[in-house]
């Protein structure tokens, strides 16, 4: 069962870059592009990706913002921050947000494809119990 993944950023270069990324991957398919925090919480309550990808500064609402509502819901995804800025302080803030991981924008290439599939390994059950 392919890993259905949200991708939310303000830039659309950035946004289109890392969809032709995951999309070249097995097993993962893009189910939804958002361009800043309303939009991604709207996509998100009406298609139920399993991981939303999402940068942390954004218009309407910030990354932080959105991963914050997102803890509150029944169903919610997994959220990987995205960020141009690698420091503690942004590191901490996406982790008492609700993120599951931290993925800088320069290392997405090689970080996002361990990252997501680490979260789809925790998101599929495990064997019956006996």
């Amino acid at each position: 069962m392919a890993l259905r993944i949200q991708l939310v950023d303000d830039n659309p270069v950035f946004l289109a870059a890392i969809r032709q990324f995951i999309e070249s991957m097995p097993n993962a398919e893009v189910v939804a592009l958002s361009s800043d925090g309303e939009q991604a919480l709207q996509a998100a309550r009406e298609l139920q990706p399993d991981v939303v990808v999402l940068d942390i500064a954004m218009p309407r609402k910030s990354g932080l913002q959105v991963a914050t509502e997102m803890m509150g819901w029944e169903n919610r995804p997994k959220v990987l921050m995205l960020s141009s800025h690698n420091n503690s302080s942004y590191r901490n803030a996406a982790r008492e947000a609700g993120a599951a991981a931290f993925v800088t924008k320069s290392d997405f290439v090689t970080q996002l494809v361990p990252m997501l599939e680490k979260l789809a390994n925790e998101a599929e059950p495990g064997p019956a119990p006996a």
